[in-house]
This record gives structure tokens, sequence and C-alpha cells, in this order.
């Protein structure tokens, strides 16, 4: 096996990231999620990420993330979910003016129900100061629940906050579920994104969640799915996982925390991220995770005649398939 003579870094381009997926209705061990996050940010800044996303409403979780983060040099974001227009300002105000904030939907919502929640929102969200610097922008799942009305709710939400619009749609790729918008409901959505851009002469109004890539970038720059690495890449990117997913007990997983146990790249329990980084390069899971991009680029991202690809969904999902109908899709 190769082995590393330094520390593992990602390059500036490769826009790496880690997600806590930390959002839970049950209780948390504390202890235990000090001793992850103290894990995974360690050596992190080295590493070249420069920033990770927490998914949690728990005050101490937050709390928790900002005080070990502050001394790490890197930035966190905070996605929450927000419920009532009334709770704006107090979670706002609880946070720090070093964090910025992602708002964040949970379900996906009619114009209707938009209508409803949003008249305390906006009015909230006029009065708090700093607010720009502050939230990054809001996420909008999109469902066949909002398939309909989620363009009209995207604008509104756009214009009356001047806050970006991350889309974050339910996708089914082999399995239907009735919730999921098909990849042909993806790729109009996107057509739709563009032409509003185009109307208004700006491109970050409302973005589609980044999972989601642009298949003549994946076309194009083949490293944006790992297919090409080092001095084969125009860009010298690696083909380690740059979005990095970690649960409530601590496994760490490559895109997305749906993906099958065969692909984890390691336990934050039992070490540092660093260490585990090093550990995971040229291992079982390592080249199983090569095999599986390559069977997604040459089995769905070369004959696609869609604009977009909804990579993570397809990773996430094609782990499960292929691992439990035990196919061989190494090429």
């Amino acid at each position: 096996m190769e082995k590393r003579q330094e520390l593992f870094s990602y390059q500036k381009n490769e826009a790496a990231r880690l997600i806590f997926d930390f959002e839970t209705n049950e209780s948390v061990d504390l202890s235990l999620i000090e001793h992850l996050m103290k894990n995974a940010t360690d050596g992190l800044k080295q590493m070249g990420v420069e920033y990770v996303i927490l998914k949690s409403s728990n005050n101490e979780v937050i709390k928790i993330a900002a005080d070990i983060v502050k001394n790490r040099g890197i930035k966190l974001i905070c996605q929450l979910p927000y419920f009532k227009g009334e709770e704006l300002e107090n979670v706002i105000l609880k946070k720090s003016k070093k964090d910025l904030l992602i708002l964040s939907i949970e379900e996906p919502i009619d114009y209707e129900r938009f209508r409803a929640i949003f008249k305390n929102f906006r009015r909230n969200f006029a009065s708090i100061e700093n607010k720009e610097n502050i939230v990054t922008s809001f996420i909008l799942p999109v469902s066949t629940q909002n398939y309909e009305d989620i363009m009209i709710i995207a604008k509104e939400l756009y214009n009356q906050t001047g806050v970006s619009v991350i889309l974050e749609p339910m996708i089914w790729i082999h399995n239907k579920d009735p919730r999921a918008i098909s990849w042909q409901q993806l790729d109009a959505l996107y057509q739709q994104v563009i032409l509003f851009h185009h109307e208004i002469g700006r491109h970050y109004a409302i973005l589609m969640g980044q999972g989601i890539l642009p298949t003549r970038l994946l076309t194009e720059h083949p490293c944006n799915g790992y297919v090409c690495k080092g001095s084969s890449c125009h860009s010298n990117k690696s083909d380690i996982p740059r979005k990095l997913a970690v649960n409530l007990m601590g496994e760490l997983f490559p895109e997305h925390i749906a993906v099958d146990k065969k692909f984890l790249i390691g336990d934050l329990k039992k070490g540092k991220i660093t260490d585990i980084i090093d550990k995971y390069y040229e291992s079982d899971n390592h080249r199983r995770f090569r095999s599986l991009v390559k069977y997604i680029f040459i089995n769905y991202v070369q004959v696609c005649s869609y604009r977009v690809v909804p990579w993570k969904d397809l990773f996430a999902e094609l782990s499960k398939e292929i691992m439990e109908g035990g196919a061989n899709y190494d090429r």
C-alpha cells in the first residue's frame, strides 16, 4: 500500500467541507459530541478545510461547536431548522458575530403554507441588525408536494430578503418515492433557476444544493467526480472525498450519512480526522469509493441527457443497491 509522507491537504479549489449531521429529536450525549468535534476539527485547518457545517437545533451542541471551532481557525456555519417567525431574532442574537447561519425549513411547504409563516418571518428578519453578514442562505426542501410552487416561493423569499435561496430536492433514481421528484423534473427546475438568473442579472440568487452538479462540469472536468487525479488532472485534485459527513455515532462518510457502511471513511470516536484520512488512503473502502464514482461516471454521467446530475443522491442510493445486490462494479 502506498504511504503518505506528509499530512494530507486539500487544495483551495477542491472546496472541501465537513458536515456534522447532528439534528435529532432525541437526547444526545454532550460529552460524546464534544469528543467527536475535537477529533474532527483537530488538524482540519491544516488539511485545507476552511469551514464546517453543523446541522443541529440543540443550543448545547451549538455552544460546544462554537467553543471548539473558534480555537481551530475555521468558520462554523450552523444550519438551523426554522419553525416560527417569532423565534428568528432569538436564534440569531444567541450566535457569535463570527459564526454564520443557514436557515432551513425542514419539511417541504407549498405556497399557501409559505405565505402563512412568512408574514412573521419577514417582519422579524427586517428588524435584525447585521443580518446580511450572519445569514448566508435559506434552504427550501423540494418534493412533489411543492414542486409546482417552489420557484414562486424561492423568488419571493429572495426578493424580500436579498439572501440566497438553496433548493434541496428529494430525488428518486431507481426506487420510486411518492414524495421525491424525478431526474427530469430536477432538470426542468434547474432550467427555471438559470432563466431567473438571466432575468435579474445575478448568478447566486437561487442555487441548487451542493450535491447537485452540472453535467457539463463533470464531463469537461471529471476531477469533480473523482475520475482523474494528481498529474492526470488539469487542476491536480485528489481522489479523497471532499464532502465529508459525520453522524451522531461519529461515523465519517463520503458525501452523505445515508451511504452504505462499506464506504465508511472512519470512526471519529477512535481518532483524529488527520489520522483517519491517512489510514483511509488506498484502503479497501477508498478503492471501493473510487470504483463506485467511476461506475457512476461511465453509466450515468457520460450518457446523461439532462443538464444536472444529482450526484449526492445517486452516490448514496447506488452505494446501498450495489452492496445489497452484490454486483461487481469494479472497472
